[in-house]
Order: structure tokens, then sequence, then C-alpha cells
């Protein structure tokens, strides 16, 4: 190539780099596709063209053209570094990472990639390298975001006391400054350099720190918080206490806050405490008086009526939720006092709403019904009246009775989303996909008038779905709805990506953010997803499917989702993750892994390295307890089924005949005779087992089939 043409395409490359840089997208595509045609064969061209596809929304040629251009010039630096900023957009973190990495390799001077990888390992929380990255990132840039980057670094590789005197320096060089964004980035520096602190276990060190810095401290509330936390830790009381209460100043029903506060003080110091904060207001403090006192004071019954009263007079439906943690004696009291309360004619079907509650919480389940029917009779129109009436219908197992009562409250206000939510759900539960489908579609109409049902629902609902397919062996449809969680979680996982560059300026933000994606494994809505996906591969005996979602378990801290893990590895003889799940497994799901981990450990293939099994049995010990309740007694047929004991089926069958139980817990034992023993015979003798004790209890569901929506994200 000639220096002149060498020359014109070095100006293109800058053309398109300044393009890019302004979000002309479309235009850069364009100026791309020119120069391709007089040199098809430039590489980097082809990189260039490859990343303005990604960014007109053409993924695919983005990665075909990427592909190409890698294989025509695998040492160009830029065109790596352009396939990571392609993958990154994709969320393929990983993969962009790699890339990012060959282009360091060749190209150590560039700032850019640099910083892209320091975002990407500490996205991949790989502590070492992301420290790595951000002190050579800090030795080429002195900027505020590549200092804090560097802070973090040492606070996650736990470092405490080099990160906390790497900040002292670096902010004893502040000077005074008016600007908004300087003063709320040290906000947050500060906030962020107390925790540091707090997690090096300096407490004292810690209060010294927040003392001299809060006047420049805008979250208020966040430093007391600290604060509180600090002096309660060193046993400051005093400090503490001054701290607590100018908290409740901001939040008065801050129910953190009073925890703090009972942790603080003695039972008979903390009443004391509650009734100086109800002076001021708190209806909190108030609640928690009635929840501590002892029934038979003799201001028991006067604070009650003085709490309840006024919301019976205004009303309120909600009022039974804020009383529901009292003991059941002082909610008998609390119904008396809704009794002989003198509320206008307007409010009686709200003492009666309250009465129904009462039964509820004392599984009366018929008294709460009649108070209920008595509330409708009079105000026919009083919707929180039928949204109880199913919640009870469905505690009683009546559950085509509960959906046609979520109908009449979905009719009566079509455009409450929280009452077609509720008619939605008792229609899943009853089997109805279809009519579910269509209930559901008007409250997912985007502004261009298209249904995006499954775009834009909960979790919650893709679990209920699932679970209802699942209930009428539709298998492929269940895993693809338990499977769209799993996805939706990683999506969440990979979203806080998008915080870590927003985050150096941020710090004490990104640090929760970061606590938030930490925790995401843990997330119950999640462990119900996975315990479905390993019920359907477990029925079928599909390992290769498996394998992912048990590893994907052991993360969890559910025992549901632990239980059928350490069941898949005590299969496979895998003894350490299989004890791992095992161990933190708690109350009645350990019965269901007891059996497969009692056989595994009796008899250890000679295939298993020797310093595993020394390990295994090291940490293994024996769980001898007998199953007594049902709970307990289900999941030890459970568990005997997953390793093919034999006996499972009439284990299960006679826990229902002799054991007292709900209807989530009779379904639940139905659904294991039927879909993962898959034994019909089982299941019928299930169900006259249970229905033999509670003839309500409906166990069998008239399931309605459905298309299920196709849709397109648009939005992505």
């Amino acid at each position: 190539m000639t220096d002149a043409k060498a020359k014109q395409i070095a100006k293109s490359l800058s053309e398109l780099s300044r393009l890019y840089d302004n979000n002309e997208y479309a235009r850069g595509l364009r100026q791309v596709n020119k120069l391709l045609k007089t040199h098809p064969d430039h590489a980097e061209l082809m990189a260039w063209k490859a990343l303005f596809q990604q960014f007109t929304k053409d993924p695919n040629g983005a990665t075909e053209t990427i592909t190409a251009a890698i294989r025509k010039d695998m040492r160009n630096a830029k065109i790596w570094k352009l396939q990571g900023i392609i993958l990154r957009e994709q969320s393929e973190y990983t993969k962009a990472l790699q890339s990012f990495t060959m282009s360091n390799r060749i190209d150590p001077k560039d700032d850019a990639v640099l910083l892209e990888l320091c975002n990407l390992h500490l996205y991949e929380r790989n502590k070492d390298l992301f420290y790595q990255h951000a002190h050579k990132f800090l030795s080429s840039s002195t900027m505020s975001s590549s200092v804090v980057r560097y802070a973090v670094a040492l606070h996650l590789k736990g470092s405490f006391q080099s990160a906390i005197n790497f900040l002292n320096n670096y902010e004893s060089h502040f000077q005074p400054t008016s600007s908004e964004d300087e003063i709320n980035f040290r906000t947050e520096l500060y906030l962020y350099h107390a925790a540091i602190y707090m997690d090096a276990g300096m407490f004292l060190d810690c209060l010294n720190y927040l003392a001299t810095r809060s006047n420049d401290i805008r979250d208020k509330i966040t430093m007391l918080e600290k604060m509180a936390e600090c002096n309660i830790k060193q046993g400051l009381k005093a400090d503490a206490l001054q701290n607590i209460h100018q908290m409740l100043e901001f939040y008065p029903e801050n129910g953190d806050y009073f925890n703090l506060l009972e942790k603080l003080l003695t039972p008979e110091e903390y009443i004391e405490e509650l009734f100086k904060i109800k002076a001021k207001g708190s209806r909190f403090a108030q609640v928690r008086i009635l929840e501590l006192m002892d029934l038979n004071d003799t201001r028991f019954r006067e604070l009650l009526k003085e709490y309840l009263v006024p919301y019976l007079i205004k009303g309120a439906p909600s009022l039974f939720i804020t009383v529901s943690e009292l003991s059941p004696e002082k909610l008998i009291v609390a119904k008396e006092i809704a009794d002989e309360a003198d509320v206008p004619i307007t409010s009686i079907p709200i003492v009666k709403l309250f009465d129904a509650n009462v039964f509820i919480s004392r599984h009366e389940y018929e008294n709460a019904l009649h108070c209920v029917e008595e509330a409708i009779k009079h105000t026919p129109t009083c919707l929180e009246a039928y949204s109880l009436k199913l919640r009870i219908l469905r505690r009683m197992g009546r559950i085509d009775e509960s959906v046609e009562v979520g109908k009449t409250l979905a009719e009566a206000d079509p455009n409450d989303r929280n009452s077609s939510t509720t008619y939605v759900n008792a229609l899943l539960r009853g089997g109805k996909l279809k009519t579910a489908f269509s209930e559901a579609e008007p409250f997912s109409i985007d502004p261009n008038r298209n249904p995006k049902l499954l775009l834009t629902q909960y979790n919650d609902f893709h679990v209920r779905v699932a679970d209802c397919t699942y209930r009428a062996k539709e298998y492929e449809i269940a895993t693809r709805f338990y499977n769209d969680v799993l996805r939706h979680f990683e999506n969440f996982r990979k979203s806080q990506y998008n915080y870590l560059a927003w985050g150096m300026r941020h710090v004490h933000s990104l640090y929760d953010v970061l606590k938030w994606a930490n925790d995401l494994p843990k997330h119950p809505m999640l462990a119900r997803a996975l315990l479905g996906l390993m019920k359907i591969y477990f029925a079928k005996k599909d390992k290769t499917n498996l394998a992912p979602v048990a590893l994907r378990a052991t993360f969890s801290d559910h025992p549901h989702a632990l239980a059928y893990a350490a069941v898949y590895f005590a299969n496979n003889n895998e003894p350490l993750p299989a004890l791992k799940c095992f161990i933190r497994c708690t109350g009645p799901w350990k019965f269901a892994a007891k059996h497969a981990i009692a056989k595994m450990m009796s008899n250890l293939p000679e295939k298993v390295p020797a310093i595993v099994k020394e390990v295994a049995k090291e940490l293994y010990v024996e769980f001898n307890e007998e199953p007594k309740t049902f709970r307990e007694r289900l999941s030890d047929a459970r568990g005997r089924h997953l390793i093919g004991d034999a006996t499972s089926k009439d284990l299960l069958v006679a826990a229902c005949k002799e054991c007292e139980y709900n209807y989530k817990e009779a379904l639940d034992a139905y659904t294991v005779a039927n879909n993962e023993m898959e034994d019909e015979q089982t299941a019928t003798k299930v169900k006259d087992a249970v229905h033999a004790k509670y003839p309500t209890y409906q166990l069998v569901f008239e399931y309605e089939q459905s298309e299920i929506p196709v849709e397109i994200d648009d939005d992505n």
C-alpha cells in the first residue's frame, strides 16, 4: 500500500472514530460501506462496520463482520478492542473480557481498554486482576474516578488499612468547593470511606472519621445509621440512643430503627422509650407497645382501643396487617374492641373484614368466610371483601369457587391491576392458562398498542405459569417459564455492569449495588425456579440439563433447592458438593436429602480420590432423626423416591392418612405422587386420603391449554 493510500485510510479511520464518538452510527455505517467498496479486504474497516452494525440494531450482522475482521488480522489491537465493545453491548461480558485482554496484550498503552478491563474484572468479581488493572490505570490517570476505583480494588481485595490510608491521603488534598457535583461526589466518598472502616471492624476510628466529615456529608440519615451501628458495636449506649432518636426524627415509622433500639435497651427501657416516641405521633411505636405489653396489664385494652377505633371509623381495610403480629389472645381482645366500636354505617364492612382476618389467623376459615359474606351483603361494592373472600376460599382448597370470586373482583374494577393480578393468579392456580393470559394481556400494552405480556410481567407470574403447566404435565412449557426466571436473574446480574463506570463518582451507592448483585443467587424466586427445573429433570432422568441447574442451586440459601442439588450430586458420587448442600439444608427438607447422602457415604466408589474421601468423612455427620410432621414425612418420601426406594409411595399415602396438614401441603403431596413419582394409582390414593380428612380440598383441575404468546423485545 502506498503512503498516500495509507494516509487516506488513516484519515478515514479517524473520521469513523469521530462519528462513533458523536453517536452518528447510521452515518458511520454509510461511510464505512463506501470505503469497503474500494478496500473490501481491509480488516479494520470491516471491524468499524461491525461496530456500526451493532449500534444500528443489527447484532447478528455485527457478529459475522467482526469475526471475519479478526480472521483477517489477529494482531490488530484496534480490531480486538472493537470486538470487545460489540460483545459488551451484547451483554456477553466474559467474551468481551477476552477480547479486551487480547487488545491490551498487543497495545498495553490504550487507557480506554484498560478502563474496560477494570470494569469487566469488577463485574466478574476477579478481585486480584481488578486490583492489578486499577493500579495500572491509576498510574496513567489521576482523575477522581481512577483514585476511587483503586480504593475499591484495595477494599475488595481485603486490604482495608491500605484503602483507608490511600483515601485519607487523597482527601487531605481537597479544597473548599461550591460545585454541587463535587459536593455529592465527596458525600458518597466519605460514606464509602466509613463503610471500609466498618468492614475492617474499626468502629471507633469510623466514629472519629465521621465526626470530622459530618459538616461535609449531605446524606445525614445514612451517616447517622453508620454512627448508630458503630456506637452499638463499641457499647456506647448513650451515643447510640442519641443517633437513633435523630434517625427517628427523619423516619418515625422505620422498623429497622426500632430493631436497633430494641437490641440496645433492656425490655423495660425499651418500653419506656417506645412511650416517649409514641407521644411524638409514631404509629409503629404504638403497635410495638401493644405487641410487647402483657395482656393483663391494666393499660393494654385502652391502648389497643386508642389505636384501633380511629382506623375503624376511618374505614381502613389494611388495619389488621398492622396488628397481625399480636398474640392470638390479644387479637381476640382486638376483635372484641372492633365489634363494640361505634363506627359509621360505611365502616361496618371494615369491622367485618377485621373480624375475618382474626379468624383467619386462628385457621377458623368457616367463621372468616361468614364475616366476609356479611360484609358483602352489607356493601356489595366493597372490593376488599371479595379479595379477602378469594384468599379464604384458596386456603380452604375451594379453588374453582375462588376463581369465580376473582372474576367478580376483576369485573368490578377492570382498570385496577391489583384486582386483575389477583384474578389471574387464581386462574393459574385453577389450571385456566388461556383465560389467565387473556385477562393479563390488557395490562401489558405498550405505547404502540402491542401486547407484551411475557416481557412485562414479574417473575412471580412466570413461576405461577410454570407451576400451572407443571401440574398439567406440560413439561416443555413449564421448563420454558422456569428458565425465563433464570434468564431474568442473569439479566439482573448483567445490569450491574451499567453502573460500574457511573459508580466511581457515586461509590457508596455502587457498594450497595455490588452487595445486591452478590445476593441475587440467594433470591427465593430463583430458588423456586431452580426447584421446578430439577423436579422436571429428575423425572425425565435428564442428567445433561440437570447438572448446570444443580450447580446453580448450590449458591442458594433455600433448603428446597439445596436438598434436590444434594441428591443430584450424591447420586453422581460427588461427595463434596453434595455435602456442601446437605450441611446448609435445614428444616423438613433435610429429610429429602438424607437418604441419598447416606447411600453415597456408605459406599464411595474407588474413582473418588482418597483426599476427597477423607474430607467428605470429616464433613459428614449422620442425620438419624425420624420424620414426624407431615412436611418431614412428605420430604422423606420425596427423598426415598429420588434414590429409587420402593417404599416411598406407601410412606407418602400413610402420611396423608395419619397427619394434619393444610391445603398447600396437600396439593404438594398430590403433585409429588402425580408428577414426581408419575404414578396415577398412588396419586389416586393420596387424593382419597386427603378427601377423607378434608373434603373441600380440590387437587384435580380441568387444565385449559393455550398458545404461548410470541413477543419481540424491540426496546433492546
